[in-house]
């Protein structure tokens, strides 16, 4: 809305006599809020008024060079009342000795969305919601992710529904290989010397995180 859209908003609010010296509902207040923005919060107070939980998100990015970067941003929530916030997200990104730095607002109005933002440098870390203005959690965030995992990392069958197989040539080593859940939990932590490994986790969708002297990298794992 804006600050002056708002606070006009609350004003006429105030100042409707339909209103003043009796009870207000919620219904009204929008009502009013949605007149001066000229558009329909239905969706906002389907997720925040009349909804639990909060957003929870995933961000995977890579650099692509001449101070391009994409932004794949993905999300869960923490109660199953809301299915997506649809918002705009801040987005904070650094430069390598955080001397430089760049806001974007990410307008996130579908999961596994991804940007393509232009900084002016390459990006080395990452904040979601830099000044803490939603409710909201940052489960876990990967550079050089699944939007460029390298092709010779081969992980099969994915989906799965028991065992996974994992190929990392010798050129990543050493590595180490991690399973986290949507929300960011570490589920388990698995050595270079283990190519087979049997998951024990209920069907959805998890992260495979590896993290080798060249990068790290995600990739989602479903388990069926």
């Amino acid at each position: 809305m804006g600050d002056d859209n708002f606070f006009t908003a609350i004003r006429n609010y105030f100042n409707d006599p339909e209103i003043a010296n009796g009870f207000a509902q919620n219904y009204q207040l929008v009502q009013h809020l949605e007149n001066v923005a000229d558009t329909s919060f239905t969706e906002f107070f389907n997720d925040w008024y009349y909804g639990e939980g909060y957003p929870v998100y995933q961000v995977n990015y890579s650099n692509d060079g001449d101070g391009i970067a994409r932004i794949r941003l993905s999300q869960t929530t923490s109660h199953s009342s809301v299915g997506f916030f649809e918002m705009p997200v801040p987005v904070r990104v650094y430069n390598f000795n955080y001397t430089d730095s760049a806001d974007f607002r990410l307008n996130n109005t579908q999961n596994n969305q991804e940007f393509t933002v232009f900084p002016g440098f390459e990006i080395s870390d990452l904040v979601v919601d830099p000044d803490f203005w939603l409710v909201s959690k940052t489960a876990l965030i990967v550079q050089n992710s699944e939007i460029d995992f390298p092709q010779d990392i081969q992980i099969y069958p994915n989906p799965f529904s028991e065992n996974i197989w994992i190929s990392v040539p010798q050129s990543y080593s050493p590595f180490q290989l991690e399973i986290y859940s949507l929300k960011g939990e570490l589920l388990q932590v698995f050595n270079e010397n283990q190519s087979e490994i049997k998951q024990d986790v209920s069907p959805g969708i998890y992260v495979l995180k590896i993290t080798t002297p060249k990068g790290v990298y995600a990739q989602k794992l479903v388990k069926q």
